[in-house]
């Protein structure tokens, strides 16, 4: 006699944290970035900083959004990704909430992680050149 197992719809999930809780679970919980990932991405912060104000606004996020996807992410998208990683509530993202909201790229191998950081550094400058010939 079998036994029967629930098809996967069936399964109880757990359910998901809100997203806004997902940036504090990647810094409570997460791997910590080593000191290259961390000059990396901090780099790849000051690149997304266009006006060099130290913080990370709808417009400048939404260009990371173009390097990783091909395309721009609307408005409403971005204030998504925004409101995960923004732990003051300013609308806006400073370079520790970025490197908090980005401690989950630590669980990639370095060597993923390096060309995917660069992938997106090379795409941003891409799109430095497209917007200087507008």
């Amino acid at each position: 006699r079998r036994s029967r197992r629930p098809s996967p719809r069936h399964r109880r999930r757990t359910p998901l944290p809100a997203p806004h809780r997902f940036a504090e679970m990647a810094d409570a919980k997460g791997p910590k970035l080593g000191e290259e990932q961390t000059a990396m991405l901090t780099e790849l912060f000051n690149k997304l900083d266009m006006n060099h104000d130290g913080k990370l606004e709808l417009a400048e996020f939404k260009r990371l959004g173009k390097a990783m996807t091909g395309r721009e992410p609307t408005d409403e998208e971005t204030r998504v990704q925004i409101n995960r990683a923004d732990k003051d509530s300013d609308a806006e993202i400073d370079l520790a909430e970025w490197l908090s909201f980005s401690s989950m790229l630590a669980r990639m191998p370095i060597d993923t992680f390096r060309v995917t950081i660069a992938s997106y550094m090379e795409k941003l400058d891409k799109l430095a050149e497209e917007e200087k010939t507008e």
